[in-house]
């Protein structure tokens, strides 16, 4: 299950190889695991169920796809967002809640919030009048603001 997000294109006179090796140093600079990786797609996933800090969840996607068209010399970005997590937090909450006692319900409230800030963190950068990106989030960010090599 996933969601989807808006795919971004940026136009580039790098060459491919050049452009494939910037990607996967700064997914392995965000410590994103590298799931397929060939000479013009690299795609990514990031483990949520890894030990850390919940507030890095809400700040990286789930996992993705970086297409790099050679003829074209355009690079493209696609990612998502899982809401299995928030599923299963869900489906605890309701058990315990109808087991043990109906207050523990109101958890589900905060469930719901927590996905609600993910998917708005994960949002599509908007630009200024000076290009930089002002809404936006790790990889988004990574995209917008990356100076590709010209």
């Amino acid at each position: 299950m996933r969601i989807k997000f808006k795919k971004l294109i940026h136009s580039t006179d790098s060459e491919p190889p050049e452009l494939l090796n910037t990607v996967i140093d700064e997914l392995n600079k965000a410590s994103y695991q590298i799931t397929n990786q060939n000479q013009s797609i690299v795609e990514f996933k990031n483990n949520i169920w890894r030990p850390g800090s919940r507030i890095e969840v809400f700040m990286k996607v789930d996992g993705g796809k970086f297409e790099i068209i050679s003829d074209q010399k355009i690079i493209g970005l696609s990612y998502y967002l899982s809401p299995v997590f928030e599923i299963l937090a869900f489906c605890v909450v309701a058990f315990f809640g109808s087991t043990l006692d109906c207050y523990i319900l109101f958890f589900i409230i905060f469930i719901a919030l927590m996905f609600y800030i993910r998917v708005i963190n994960q949002k599509d950068c908007r630009k200024t009048t000076d290009g930089e990106c002002t809404k936006s989030r790790v990889l988004v960010k990574l995209y917008c603001n990356r100076q590709w090599p010209n």
